[in-house]
């Protein structure tokens, strides 16, 4: 099942807050200059609640919430319909009654395997604004260039792409970086960044795992390894700092 919503969002600042989502697309549309947020997430749809997806502003103005669906019991199969008439259907529980003998136990319904479902939500807000997606374990992937990206996600992977400021943090996943950014602020605490063609000023700082750049010229690249390999190939200006401790 595939439900879609498509709200259109003037606020100057957007929050995303996903309680539990699989992956989250961030794209732009450059014919309405605006930046679509794709929250999907996947959940079995009878007797278990889907993932609820909160979309807000910073000035509290709820603009989406997908509730988890109700459970609808599904209703016992139904024998063929005969001509017996109700008179007689109503002797017979009489008889019962009289005779204080019990009907056999009503066999329950089959339970019904739990269904995958997946669930799109799509926000339009206007380009340049600044986006901040707070994920707990998901996937992040940024399309088009928004002026101004935060994303904090505990657990999972940053995919990005063409964006004009980034500041990326991630507990435990991987980064990676496939177009010329302004501005990119990394920070993960263990997995592994990859940067292509980034421009202007890179800070590229992880706790355990490997770095790998491939830039152009970028004015200043800065790059903390505590432990893990650091990869650097391309030319850079001479204030490029790099630090390796390997383990």
């Amino acid at each position: 099942m595939d439900k879609r919503a498509l709200i259109a969002g003037p606020a100057p600042v957007l929050r995303i807050n996903v309680v539990r989502a699989t992956r989250v697309f961030v794209d732009a549309d450059p014919g309405a200059h605006r930046v679509a947020v794709f929250l999907e997430s996947l959940g079995a749809g009878f007797g278990h609640a889907l993932a609820t997806a909160s979309l807000s502003y910073v000035a509290g103005q709820n603009l989406l919430t997908v509730p988890a669906p109700a459970v609808t019991p599904p209703l016992p199969a139904a024998g063929p319909l005969t001509g017996a008439n109700t008179r007689r259907r109503s002797h017979r529980r009489r008889r019962f009654a009289w005779s204080g003998a019990r009907p056999g136990p009503v066999p329950a319904a089959p339970r019904q395997a739990p269904v995958r479902e997946e669930l799109y939500v799509y926000l339009l807000v206007p380009t340049g604004t600044e986006v901040h997606l707070e994920l707990g374990q998901s996937d992040l992937y940024v399309g088009e260039p928004p002026a101004t990206l935060f994303a904090r996600i505990s657990a999972g992977d940053v995919d990005l792409a063409s964006v004009g400021k980034a500041d990326v943090r991630v507990g435990h996943g991987d980064i990676r970086i496939r177009s010329s950014a302004g501005r990119l602020a990394a920070d993960t605490g263990a997995g592994h960044i990859e940067a292509l063609r980034v421009g202007g000023v890179a800070r590229l700082r992880n706790g355990d795992g490997d770095i790998g750049v491939l830039c152009d010229n970028p004015d200043r690249l800065v790059v903390i390894a505590p432990s893990g390999h650091a990869l650097i190939q391309g030319e850079y200006a001479w204030e490029n700092v790099l630090r390796e401790h390997a383990r």
